[in-house]
């Protein structure tokens, strides 16, 4: 709280790979990839009761990346 997160998200294909301050959290594929295709990228804040306020700093958006790899996290 009150401190920025990293995240990292990598879409390739019907495969989603996230990680949050260097720590990878999520390797999913969609099970139907002919649902997939070409779409606007959204950023959010799910509703909730309370008033709150979201901020986005430092966005980098890269297509076709060079790495097949989340780079924020570390390799063992």
């Amino acid at each position: 709280q009150h401190d920025w997160n990293r995240l990292e998200i990598l879409a390739q294909g019907n495969r989603i790979r996230v990680a949050a301050n260097g720590a990878a959290i999520l390797d999913w594929r969609d099970p139907k990839p002919e649902r997939d295709h070409e779409a606007p990228v959204g950023l959010q804040l799910h509703k909730n009761n309370d008033p709150e306020e979201v901020r986005f700093k430092d966005i980098t958006i890269t297509t076709f990346p060079t790495e097949d790899r989340l780079v924020t996290v570390k390799e063992k």
